[in-house]
């Protein structure tokens, strides 16, 4: 893609390096990374006599460390601090989740701090990417309800690093975050989920400051598209097994309309599986024939399928309800802003809801 992928950044290799060897102390590969990450004194030479050693006792490269720092003496007073961090991390391993891992790894190393001193733009977005890699392990531990592990956790990376090696000249798309395709370009780019609460995110929106960060996140994922950019946001959203009304993101506002083509939503909800009750005989196709309603169902023998759109939403008109679904208007009473109407929805139940939370379809 132009870049590094996400777990190939050498700040992604560190800590997940960290993470796998909590998990498996004689991961040879793991411990040569980050032995000396952050820099404790453990160089090329000292390294090579704790392999020496290991070899010549026919134990792990780990266990090689493990006794050598017990022994004291300059190397073992260089190795015993890694020692007693690792240590610390696996007792926070065996009952703890992937989240508390990843932050004690954080704690015990200083790594943020470390890149924080260093002052620079490429530091900061390593920090940036930290930060990421610690809310993809938070995402996992609210997503996952079984088994919420480190190694769980590094199942999962496995099969996303696995899915990152797919070919950039494929017929694939890639998917990733604002702050992950920092310094990308592709000529497509799809940003989703522009809607007030989401992005910029209900957190930033009690300061003007996490507001404009967020503007500025905003303005990277849209600059990186090269020829055509497509920016979505739901009319709807289920939230802890709730559905509730979207709104447009502020951040949409400022564009510039003549560059901007708008599409409606051509979103319809399939039919429900598994439901006999709304067979291929209770469909009613709309004058128009338009594809987008084959799933129309149980049509009330009082509803005027005859009535033109045109006219607005009446008695038979196709509608759609953010919570319940797809349905038809029975009947509508009162005008305007206070105008309520009966609609059999999709599920067989008829209800009374304010008409200007429909949409017609």
């Amino acid at each position: 893609v132009g870049g590094l992928r996400f777990y190939d950044r050498a700040e992604i290799k560190d800590l997940v390096a960290y993470l796998k060897l909590v998990a498996n102390p004689d991961d040879p590969v793991s411990l040569e990374r980050i032995i000396n990450k952050p820099a404790r004194g453990i160089g090329k030479v000292t390294l090579e006599k704790c392999a020496a050693y290991a070899a010549d006792q026919g134990i792990s490269l780990w266990r090689g460390v493990r006794e050598i720092a017990g022994d004291g003496g300059s190397i073992g007073g260089k190795l015993e601090p890694f020692v007693k961090l690792m240590d610390e991390l696996a007792e926070v391993a065996a009952s703890g989740s992937a989240l508390a891992v990843i932050q004690a790894v954080l704690e015990g190393t200083q790594y943020i701090e470390l890149l924080e001193k260093d002052g620079t733009v490429e530091a900061q977005a390593r920090i940036e990417n930290v930060k990421e890699l610690v809310g993809a392990i938070a995402e996992f531990t609210e997503r996952v309800e079984g088994d919420r592990s480190l190694g769980a956790f590094l199942d999962e990376v496995s099969l996303v690093s696995d899915i990152d090696q797919v070919d950039d000249d494929g017929d694939a798309c890639v998917m990733m975050t604002a702050h992950t395709a920092k310094g990308l370009e592709f000529d497509v780019v799809f940003v989703t989920g522009l809607e007030e609460g989401l992005f910029p995110h209900f957190n930033s929106s009690d300061s003007d400051d996490g507001v404009e960060e967020e503007r500025r996140l905003a303005y990277v994922a849209m600059t990186r598209a090269r020829q055509r950019l497509h920016l979505t946001y739901a009319l709807s959203r289920r939230r802890f097994g709730q559905s509730s009304s979207a709104t447009a993101s502020r951040f949409l506002d400022g564009l510039p309309q003549g560059a901007v083509e708008t599409e409606a939503s051509s979103y319809r909800p399939p039919p429900p599986l598994g439901s006999g009750r709304w067979d291929a005989r209770n469909r009613v196709a709309p004058a128009d024939d338009d594809p987008a309603m084959d799933y129309v169902y149980d049509v009330p023998d009082y509803a005027d399928e005859s009535q033109d759109p045109s006219d607005g939403p009446g008695p038979g008109s196709a509608v759609f309800h953010p919570q319940f679904g797809q349905g038809r208007i029975v009947d509508i009473e009162g005008q305007g802003e206070r105008a309520k109407a009966r609609v059999r929805f999709a599920d067989g139940e008829t209800r009374k809801l304010m008409a200007r939370f429909l949409t017609l379809l």
